[in-house]
């Protein structure tokens, strides 16, 4: 469902789950991506900024922030067996996959590389240590609309587990932390640095003071250490796909770039025995 969710739904699904809901950050109006563009922008980091003079990097910052911004989508599933809700958070498409099916259609290359470049405000957070906070917010009243959708079809509170693929990942472990729930997630970037953030965006939901990080219900799934899942401390359960003796333990930078080509969630799934759904090491 983390691979399904990059393609807004159009792929066939397996024959347990259905599509439950689906849900697109909508284009914003100039006034609101304004308001979106203030509301999003770090103001420590600008004025720590203006007061080093670092005009290049801040400039750099404020177009990144005022080029990017939105492109959240998720999609939730229900699983008829189970009467459980998945709820998938689709991540930043992969730049290799992207030009690689590009070149088959140059309208899909566009349409994608478009995506790319409204999660890059996204992508700079999560290497900053920060909570991608537009997505985030969208990610939340998915969930939340998902939530009252069910409970009027049901009259009972959902059973959800979140999932997601690299940015995907960072939404569906944060959104479980908050909600106290399960997410399986592939390609984490790591999010344990995030949490202390996620009070002042839980309105008092979350308490980081009481927080407890190893009764987290978080597993993650992750191909060799590359430069995206080794980017911070992870929260959870690490699932290595690959056979760790065969990996150094002490990677260089060089490796670490050499291995982002198996950072794709499709590549990620050849991994897994397709009958028993169990992950087989390479």
């Amino acid at each position: 469902l983390s691979a399904h969710v990059y393609h807004d739904g159009t792929k066939e699904l397996p024959e347990k789950f259905e599509s439950y809901a689906m849900y697109e950050e909508k284009e914003k109006t100039w006034g609101s991506s304004i308001s979106s563009f203030i509301s999003n922008l770090d103001v420590e980091k600008v004025v720590q900024l203006s007061k080093e003079d670092e005009k290049e990097d801040l400039i750099g910052y404020l177009a990144m922030k005022a080029i990017a911004g939105g492109g959240y989508y998720g999609q939730a599933y229900l699983d008829r067996n189970t009467n459980q809700i998945i709820i998938a958070h689709r991540g930043t498409d992969n730049l290799i996959n992207t030009f690689t099916e590009g070149s088959k259609s140059d309208e899909k290359l566009g349409t994608r590389l478009l995506e790319m470049v409204r999660d890059l405000d996204d992508d700079y957070e999560i290497f900053s240590g920060k909570i991608p906070r537009e997505q985030f917010m969208e990610a939340k009243a998915f969930t939340k609309k998902v939530k009252r959708a069910y409970k009027k079809q049901f009259n009972e509170e959902p059973n959800i587990v979140h999932t997601g693929h690299s940015l995907g990942a960072v939404l569906a472990e944060l959104c479980a932390v908050e909600d106290n729930c399960k997410a399986i997630t592939f390609e984490s970037p790591g999010t344990a640095p995030l949490i202390k953030e996620l009070g002042s965006l839980s309105y008092g939901k979350f308490d980081y003071e009481k927080f407890d990080p190893k009764k987290v219900d978080i597993t993650i799934y992750n191909a060799e250490p590359n430069s995206i899942n080794t980017l911070h401390q992870h929260l959870g359960k690490v699932v290595p796909l690959y056979e760790e003796s065969k990996v150094q333990k002490a990677y260089s930078d060089d490796s670490l770039f050499e291995n982002i080509n198996t950072h794709s969630i499709d590549s990620l799934l050849l991994r897994f025995n397709q009958r028993t759904g169990k992950p087989e090491k390479n």
